[in-house]
């Protein structure tokens, strides 16, 4: 949001802002595409790696309201940035052709819980924007453990998520094995058994830290090498994960993320802002 819509009333798809050329090269190079139109990820917020979220500076200056809620300052704000990004993407869709198989889905905000006022509210306007539109994939949503958010009752979507990085971002220690978390499809099969089981994001590299006592990028490679990616994702497939989203297999980060290839490979690093 912050790049796309950089001032009041000002929706700005050119250039490097384009989304036309990244669903494109999606086709092309025969991928999928989950469209995360937050703020940050293009929702309103996205994520916490960008600055505000991903959340337009303007807003967080001229906007009274609390953010992420359905205060009316905050949807005034968000809504043509919205309806931008529903018109960038509804030709790009799956049932045209397109990669984008939901928006597989339109995520509808990052990692964001239901039981605080204003919440379930804030993502039912977000839902009749693109509903009201001619957004056909479904609406999603990325839960940031086992909480249950968003599957049931005012904002609930149409394919919940959860995400998981079960490995942590411990670079220092790289040998040090977190537990295998067995119970993926216990939770699955008792908070959503009528949906395919989502991971919007699975762990597929670590950061590493900043300043002299920072490890460096190798031992991250090796925290979240070839021996993580066996196990944990063996286990997604114990699991019936049906539908895996790996964050992140290409990245430019001020946070330096570290990757690791599926051939156990560390992948480059850049240190500019990752989109």
């Amino acid at each position: 949001m912050g790049l796309i819509n950089p001032s009041r009333g000002v929706v700005d798809f050119e250039g490097f802002r384009a989304l036309k050329p990244l669903y494109e090269a999606a086709m092309a190079a025969g991928i999928w595409v989950v469209v995360r139109p937050g703020p940050v990820n293009m929702i309103p917020y996205i994520n916490a790696e960008t600055t505000a979220g991903g959340i337009a500076h303007w807003v967080t200056a001229e906007v009274a309201g609390r953010l992420r809620t359905n205060d009316s300052d905050w949807t005034e704000a968000w809504r043509d940035y919205i309806l931008g990004i529903i018109e960038e993407t509804v030709p790009y869709q799956i049932n045209a052709g397109g990669p984008v198989i939901g928006m597989s889905a339109i995520q509808l905000d990052n990692e964001y819980t239901q039981d605080y006022p204003g919440h379930g509210e804030y993502y039912e306007e977000l839902k009749k924007v693109f509903h009201d539109s001619k957004i056909v994939v479904p609406l999603t949503y990325n839960d940031p453990n086992q909480g249950g958010n968003f599957i049931n009752g005012t904002g609930a979507v149409d394919l919940y998520g959860m995400d998981s990085y079960p490995q942590r971002f411990d670079c220092s220690h790289p040998s040090a094995w977190r537990p295998v978390v067995t119970n993926y499809h216990e939770y699955h099969e008792r908070v959503n058994p009528s949906q395919p089981w989502y991971i919007p994001e699975f762990q597929a590299g670590s950061y590493d830290a900043w300043g002299p006592g920072a490890p460096g990028y190798a031992p991250c490679a090796e925290l979240t090498g070839p021996a993580f990616q066996s196990v944990f994702n063996l286990q997604l497939w114990a699991s019936n994960a049906k539908l895996i989203n790996y964050y992140m297999l290409v990245v430019c980060s001020l946070n330096k993320i570290a990757l690791t290839s599926r051939k156990g490979k560390s992948q480059a690093p850049t240190r500019s802002p990752h989109d």
